[in-house]
Order: C-alpha cells, then sequence, then structure tokens
C-alpha cells in the first residue's frame, strides 16, 4: 500500500517484485542528495573531494540544486563555506571541470538511470557511441546491446522522455561535459589484441573498472574466470581462487608493477 517518504512526504510505493518503497517526487532532498553524490562518486565522474557531507554543503547553501549545478560552480562561491579555504576551493573546480573530459560510460552510469550498472553503462557506450544516439533508441535498439534486458531496456527509454530529465541533459550539454565515447580513434597502441587477461585481488593503482576499461582500450578482453585460453592474470593484493587456478593451469602471473611497465608506452604513466 503506498506510503509517504518520511523526508519531503511526497508518495512513496512499493513496485512489484521489490522490498523497498521508493519515493516519487523528483524534487525530494534526499532524492536529490543521493543523485548528486552517486554522480560524483568513483565509478561514475569520480570527482575528487565531492562527498556527501560537501553536497550537504553545498545544496544548504542553495548552489547547486542538481549535479549539473556543479559545474556552473566558482572559486568565490566556496572559499566562504566552513571546510573550505581558497586552495581547497580551486582544488575542488579543478577536479570538478577536469570530470568533463570522463568518457560517456562514465557519465552514463553517473546519471543513475534505474538498473544501468557500470557494465550496462559501457556496453550502451561501446554499442552507441553518442549520448545523443541513445536518446533517440527506442526499447528494441537497446535490448540488441550485450546483457541488455526489457526490463533495463524499458527503464532507459522512459528516463530520456522525462521532462526534469531532459533539462538536465541540456545544463549538462551546456556547462561543456563530454557525452560521446572518447575510444573511438583512439591512437593506443593495440598492445593486448588477442588477448584475454583476468584481474584478481586490489591494485594499488587502478579501481577494478578502471583496469578493466583500460585493458579494454588497449585492444584486450577482460574475463571474469580462467581457463586455457586466459593469456595472462593481472595479480594485486589478496588475490582469490583466480591466481590458485592460474597456477594449476600454468598460466602467465603478471603483477601491478610489471602491468604498469606492458602499458607504459601506451599510456605515458
Amino acid at each position: 500500500m503506498p506510503k509517504n517518504c518520511p523526508v519531503c512526504g511526497g508518495l512513496a510505493v512499493r513496485e512489484e517484485g521489490e522490498a523497498v518503497l521508493r519515493c516519487t517526487n523528483m524534487s525530494c532532498p534526499a532524492q536529490i542528495k543521493r543523485s548528486i553524490v552517486h554522480f560524483a562518486s568513483r565509478d561514475a565522474m569520480n570527482i575528487e573531494g565531492l562527498g556527501p557531507q560537501v553536497v550537504n554543503l553545498l545544496l544548504d547553501n542553495n548552489l547547486i540544486k542538481d549535479a549539473a549545478d556543479l559545474y556552473f560552480l566558482k572559486e568565490e562561491d566556496l572559499v566562504n563555506l566552513p571546510r573550505f579555504g581558497k586552495k581547497s576551493a580551486a582544488k575542488l573546480i579543478q577536479a570538478i571541470q577536469k570530470s568533463k573530459e570522463n568518457d560517456l560510460e562514465r557519465f552514463l552510469f553517473g546519471l543513475g538511470i534505474r538498473y544501468v550498472g557500470l557494465k550496462s553503462a559501457k556496453n550502451l557506450t561501446k554499442y552507441f557511441k553518442t549520448l545523443e544516439n541513445i536518446m533517440k533508441a527506442g526499447i528494441e535498439d537497446f535490448m540488441q546491446v550485450e546483457e541488455i534486458g526489457e526490463k533495463i531496456a524499458r527503464s532507459i527509454f522512459e528516463f530520456f522522455k522525462e521532462e526534469h530529465n531532459l533539462q538536465l541533459i541540456e545544463k549538462f550539454k551546456l556547462a561543456g561535459v563530454n557525452m560521446a565515447t572518447l575510444k573511438e580513434g583512439s591512437a593506443a597502441p593495440q598492445i593486448f589484441e588477442g588477448k584475454t587477461i583476468v584481474v584478481t585481488g586490489t591494485l594499488e593503482k587502478f579501481t577494478r573498472d578502471e583496469v578493466e576499461s583500460l585493458i579494454e582500450r588497449l585492444g584486450g578482453k577482460v574475463s571474469g574466470s580462467v581457463s586455457k585460453k586466459t593469456s595472462f592474470v593481472l595479480v594485486g593484493e589478496s588475490p582469490g581462487s583466480k591466481l590458485k587456478k592460474a597456477q594449476e593451469l600454468n598460466i602467465n602471473i603478471v603483477n601491478e608493477a610489471e602491468f604498469l611497465e606492458m602499458i607504459k608506452e601506451a599510456e605515458n604513466i
């Protein structure tokens, strides 16, 4: 039975097959905060220094109303806020502006489209190349994408039909946020072409999503399991059973330092 959101009082509903109630009010402060924190998160736009406390500060001081407003902030907006000085304000603005250059897959994940996770965002970007193409696509078009079923396809389609979301996209465009894949026409050497690579353990320099994207950009294929077809296993701290499996199959083991040497020329690291 429908109830009310404890934050804004708006209608909250529980959809079939789901355990949690969801607020349906797009102006709900809790919804807005959650969407901005998600947009700035490490796996999305990766804006360093923009965590929940800073987002609260910006919202409470009426400096932003949505994620797109972040790109219109200036240093002078921040310097007089608690926790900020001239140096920290400049650092945050720099991090925000730098995120404009992210690949489409990060932006797409950052939009917070229901059911669209990291893998779905990556597959959509690879297939459609630009946000404009995604916005023009239909449900059947989305279902041509790897691992996109009807449920996810319908969610994406409905997201880009909402006037509120279209207005938000326009603000991002006005701010100059990249909305196309950066991988098309890339001059990066395909040093991993034809190779299947497995990653296990925690890496110091990369998140799992970052290293997988890098491998794919350099022509490789990332696999979630070790087999005789595996070219090598990239091993970080606290590796799992994949390392043992690789040793049993006599698969080449590569640590992070060795991996960095392999990609040094391609990535100028």
